[in-house]
């Protein structure tokens, strides 16, 4: 099974960067994942996801509601 996980934030917004360190640490730690970092525009990386074909694909995105 092909799985898939795309993150979405930015590092430089405090809580808006913590998808941004879940793909390094599934990078690193789960190498049957395969990373797209999509940081501010997520959509850059659709065609790149298309490419690769998942079976499952997981969105992490988190935001300050300050």
């Amino acid at each position: 099974m092909k799985k898939a996980l795309l993150c979405v934030g930015n590092e430089l917004r405090g809580d808006d960067g913590v998808a941004i360190a879940v793909g390094r640490a599934v990078e690193q730690d789960l190498p049957e994942w395969k990373v797209f970092f999509g940081y501010d525009t997520p959509e850059n990386e659709f065609a790149a996801i298309r490419a690769y074909e998942p079976d499952a694909i997981v969105v992490v995105d988190a935001m300050s509601g300050f």
